[in-house]
């Protein structure tokens, strides 16, 4: 499994997914730049370094072609922070496919987010949706606060799929999507 690319479409080299349109969920504590930030490196290959933050949510499409001629869709859905909200959430998360859950190696407080507040909640309503971990800011290696092991053994308990990126440097986010799209064409 990869991409080619071909006159700027992204192909996959086989599969058939059962489903052509996939809700994805971004939830992360705000300023982690796991959900504006991650969807404008990935889909206009940009990078702000003071994002506006979400107010509400924002919503993007973005299509793969796939080698057989079918296209695969993704929607992400980029959530504003509003922890204590479980019910907005619900609206969010229901009938989802992917949750994004970003954290920043830079900071151990917004990790700990996702371990007590945004995985609970997201595995509680989302139920079958496949979820990832995506670590961001790791162009800044020098000042890396999360010990890479904890997320592991976070991440290997709970079935969660993790990735390290940089939305900065867009590091690990083809690698990540690569991941995302076999995982969904599978299913």
């Amino acid at each position: 499994f990869y991409f080619l690319k071909n006159n700027g479409i992204k192909e996959i080299i086989y599969g058939n997914p059962s489903k052509v349109t996939y809700k994805v969920i971004l939830l992360a504590k705000n300023g982690v730049g796991t959900k504006t930030s991650f969807i404008n490196a990935y889909t206009n290959k940009t990078f702000e370094e003071n994002c506006n933050r979400t107010a509400g949510c924002s919503y993007c499409t973005t299509k793969i072609d796939l080698k057989n001629g079918n296209k695969l869709t993704l929607d992400f859905w980029d959530t504003a922070e509003y922890k204590g909200q479980d019910k907005l959430y619900e609206f969010f998360l229901k009938d989802s496919d992917v949750v994004l859950l970003g954290y920043y190696v830079t900071n151990k407080v917004s990790f700990d987010d996702i371990k007590d507040y945004w995985y609970p909640l997201s595995k509680r309503i989302s139920g079958k949706a496949l979820i990832y971990l995506l670590g961001n800011k790791i162009d800044l290696f020098e000042y890396i606060e999360v010990v890479e092991n904890e997320v592991i053994k976070f991440t290997k308990e709970n079935d969660i799929r993790f990735f390290k990126i940089s939305c900065k440097t867009f590091a690990g986010i083809q690698t990540f999507i690569d991941d995302l799209t076999n995982e969904l064409i599978k299913r």
